[in-house]
């Protein structure tokens, strides 16, 4: 019983590594390739920032994605959000 229960783990385990992620067309592009975090406040609302001093809202599910702030000089690595309005965005660099 013990040698079919790992046989089975290992499958599983091979399973979970063929997954592939993909760029949907109409996601945020970063021109460092890089996006340091993410946020919902619900299943359809929410942030993204990156290295580029970006900060992208989506308000349907990440289908479409509108530039809320973009401070050049500026590392954003974290995002939080309180509710719709309130938000926090931690950074590296020259921005405030």
């Amino acid at each position: 019983m013990k040698k079919i229960f790992l046989i089975l783990l290992f499958i599983q385990v091979i399973n979970v590594d063929a997954q592939t992620w993909s760029m949907l067309p109409n996601s945020p592009s970063s021109t460092s390739f890089r996006h340091d975090d993410l946020f919902f406040i619900n299943k359809d609302t929410g942030w993204v920032c990156n290295v580029d001093g970006e900060i992208y809202r989506t308000l349907d599910s990440g289908i479409t994605w509108t530039t809320q702030l973009n401070q050049p000089n500026t590392s954003f690595h974290c995002i939080g959000f309180k509710d719709f309005l309130y938000g926090w965005a931690g950074n590296l660099g020259l921005g405030r």
